[in-house]
């Protein structure tokens, strides 16, 4: 070799060197590339495959059945999706959060684990400074909202996961990690952990919980979408609690119902019974005091006279309220007629019929135009009858009675009412006005057994519609009815 040589081979070695360097620093970045390419190609197959496991819940979610059904089979579907071991459900019980459902947990973990609620030496329930059960574990945070999501085990939609417990357990203090912290999970040898909220709006309602013994089975893309999974359980759950409770009340509401009904027939048959039997008495009362006012006339002194026609204006008072009594039962168990019918002919009619008890007054009737009325015509006159004569009753004292028949059309209902000058009543004694035997008057000033109105809401409660009054103390009273256009 030439001495000038030598820079040159060492200048060529160089080259070459540097050119192989390059090479293998290009190869490395490309396969580099090529790394986080699959990687993205993975995530993004992994995406749509957890797009197609929500898609699958949510068609559970939506199937009918019973709510139990519902979560077993969600939480089966997880973790035959996912090959997690172990998967569960918590959601409220009263104050606590217990396990619904769960799928893999060894039975004396879930035994442990089932309650959230700390409590203190004496077994009651401790509480925080709103009065709420405090909630202990990592469960208890997600349930309370206690995350921090700068901390890399929190996320901002208020899930915890992490794929070590015990390096996250070494490594942070319970001030970390916001509570007092059980570590069933890590002493049960679970490394990757992950919890969910079940959201309905800003409401949690429960979690879902991922455990399993391998560590690093979680990404932050994964647990993403168990929020919005979650989401869509915990508006499901919801929505399937509300309709539950619906449901219940319902069925609560037919048996109070069907118990009223058979108290009311029970009532209606002694009434029918008692109104009965009664007038047999009643009449011997009746009978034999007439006896001794004729027939003992002259052996009888004033005294006895006026005694005996006491009597017998009781026996009187007590036969119209008996005949009252079986109208009243009679209109609980007769069947309803329904038929339309001109009300303006049928209203004309009962003031004509009720004409001779206004002999001697000065009563002005003014009648309405009334569109026609759906019902059953025999008992709606019945409550014309009755509404008309308390009218022209309460108006005794006006040196002229002004009583007035009107009506209002709604979309769906005509409101009837008969409007009067009397003397009124106070509103505040109005929820006493339609029951049996109830009078706002006395017998002294005004007669009448305190019936009439209340065969009045019965009849328009068996049609479907309601009754209600105003009134002002001297000031008159009107009487409204509603009846629905058709069936």
């Amino acid at each position: 070799m030439k001495k000038n040589d030598l820079p040159y081979k060492v200048e060529t070695m160089r080259n070459e060197n540097h050119t192989d360097s390059m090479l293998i620093k290009g190869s490395k970045e490309l396969q580099q590339g090529n790394d986080m390419l699959e990687k993205s190609e993975a995530t993004h197959r992994q995406a749509k495959e957890y797009q197609k496991l929500a898609i699958q819940v949510l068609e559970l979610l939506n199937e009918s059945g019973e709510k139990t059904d519902k979560i077993r089979d969600i939480l089966h579907l997880i973790k035959e999706f996912t090959g997690f071991e172990a998967v569960g459900i918590r959601l409220r019980e009263g104050e606590d959060f217990p396990y619904y459902e769960t799928y893999g947990f060894p039975a004396d973990f879930i035994e442990a684990e089932r309650h959230l609620c700390e409590r203190d030496q004496c077994g009651n329930v401790i509480r925080d400074s709103d009065g709420n059960p405090s909630l202990e574990c990592m469960c208890g945070n997600i349930i309370r909202s206690r995350t921090n999501p700068s901390l890399p085990f929190f996320t901002e939609g208020g899930s915890f996961w992490t794929n070590c417990t015990t390096k996250l357990l070494a490594s942070t203090t319970e001030e970390d990690r916001q509570a007092h912290t059980r570590n069933r999970c890590n002493g049960e040898g679970y490394e990757s952990v992950a919890l969910t909220p079940l959201k309905n709006g800003n409401e949690i309602v429960g979690l879902l919980q991922l455990n399993d013994r391998r560590k690093g089975m979680f990404r932050a893309e994964m647990i993403k979408l168990f929020e919005g999974i979650g989401s869509s359980i915990g508006i499901a759950l919801a929505r399937k609690q509300s309709e539950e409770q619906i449901h219940n009340l319902n069925k609560e509401l037919q048996r109070k119902i069907k118990e009223l009904e058979g108290v009311n027939k029970d009532l209606e048959s002694f009434s029918f019974s008692v109104s009965h039997d009664l007038r047999v008495p009643l009449r011997a009362i009746d009978g034999f005091s007439k006896i001794l006012v004729v027939d003992y006339h002259d052996k009888l002194d004033d005294e006895g006279k006026r005694l005996l026609n006491i009597v017998r204006d009781n026996t009187n008072k007590m036969g119209l309220l008996i005949d009252d009594l079986l109208s009243f039962s009679r209109i609980g168990r007769k069947e309803i007629v329904l038929s339309e019918f001109d009300i303006d002919d049928l209203v004309r009619d009962v003031i004509e019929e009720l004409k001779p008890s206004t002999v001697g007054r000065n009563i002005k009737f003014e009648i309405k135009p009334l569109p026609n009325a759906y019902g059953d015509q025999a008992m709606i006159r019945q409550v014309s009858i009755n509404l008309l004569s308390n009218a022209i009753k309460f108006t005794k004292p006006r040196k002229t009675a002004f009583i007035e028949v009107g009506a209002e059309i709604e979309e769906d209902q005509n409101i009837y009412y008969v409007k009067d000058n009397g003397v009124g009543f106070d509103m505040q004694y109005v929820d006493n006005l339609f029951g049996i035997f109830q009078r706002l008057h006395s017998q002294e000033k005004f007669d009448g057994t305190g019936i009439g109105l209340a065969i009045v809401q019965r009849v328009i409660h068996r049609h479907g519609g309601q009754v209600w009054t105003k009134a002002k103390v001297d000031k008159g009273a009107t009487f409204y009815f509603s009846l629905p256009k058709s069936k």
